[in-house]
């Protein structure tokens, strides 16, 4: 019975670790954060995402945009590991709603997105 209770008890674990470890490698996960990129002045040179603590797939997102700080929200549709997924940003400017889509991917270190006009930007994790 002492065998029987611990083996069901190494399974549990496991099990969990798996489920842990599974879920902090999700794209979502992944692009909480800051990230530098060293691009043209009409795109963001700095991106710190803030996901939400119910929803990781949406959340906050600061952007450094012509020297500007600017506030707005992210939403991550379709990632999966090692998969593209998108990227959707809305941000204001003055009284004009922007929203912009990308297709990305990222790592430990690096995050690349794809424009809707087909440019790769590509950010490094900010120390």
């Amino acid at each position: 019975m002492k065998k029987l209770l611990a083996l069901i008890c190494a399974l549990a674990f496991i099990g969990f670790v798996f489920v842990a470890c599974g879920r902090t490698n999700r794209p979502e996960r992944l692009i909480a954060g800051q990230w530098q990129g060293n691009l043209g002045p009409l795109e963001f040179q700095a991106m710190e995402f803030t996901p939400d603590e119910d929803n990781p797939t949406r959340g906050q997102v600061s952007l450094s945009l012509i020297s500007n700080l600017i506030e707005g929200s992210y939403e991550i549709i379709g990632a999966q590991r090692g998969q593209p997924g998108q990227l959707i940003i809305t941000y204001r400017l003055g009284m004009l709603s922007t929203t912009r889509e990308f297709s990305f991917t990222v790592d430990q270190s690096t995050l690349t997105l794809q424009s809707e006009t087909g440019i790769n930007l590509t950010y490094t994790r900010a120390d």
